[in-house]
């Protein structure tokens, strides 16, 4: 068990500066005083309450939900589950499904940046906001589907990758 857990380490970690390590070998009145010790630090060093910041909370998500954005990075994240899920349900082997995530994450990236710039330069355009959201939401549907045939495929002529 030593070797797969690390010790607190308070200086790299902050959360860490309330932990203690018990000895299962050393003295139980040693180990009662540690922890007496770290109880009456707590008492004496209450954590601070956060601040109730619900509402400012709220306007975010707000904002964060109307964002074209954040809207088709949620759908862009849909769909390259979708495709995962029908490449597992084909029995696709892990080192082939991680090749295809890479090459979906890869392509959700590339579109979003597309995205981005083109909403940057609408200002100069008439096409409003969600056409070209749903044009480039279109195009990577499309290019998910050739990806995920392509790894399908040779998937399905080399089934010992």
């Amino acid at each position: 068990m030593r070797q797969k857990m690390e010790p607190p380490d308070p200086i790299k970690n902050s959360w860490e500066q309330n932990s203690l390590i018990l000895q299962t070998h050393g003295s139980i009145l040693e180990d009662i005083h540690k922890v007496i010790t770290l109880l009456t630090t707590a008492m004496e060093h209450p954590e601070k309450q956060l601040e109730d910041n619900t509402e400012q909370l709220e306007i975010d998500r707000a904002i964060c939900a109307s964002n074209i954005l954040h809207q088709s990075d949620q759908t862009f994240r849909k769909l390259v589950s979708q495709a995962m899920k029908t490449a597992k349900d084909n029995k696709v082997p892990s080192c082939t499904l991680k090749q295809l995530a890479e090459e979906l994450n890869k392509l959700k990236i590339f579109f979003l940046e597309d995205l981005r710039n083109r909403i940057i330069q609408q200002g100069q355009s008439h096409v409003p906001e969600k056409e070209v959201a749903e044009q480039i939401t279109a195009q990577f549907d499309e290019e998910k589907d050739i990806v995920l045939q392509k790894i399908m495929k040779n998937y399905s002529e080399n089934p010992a990758k």
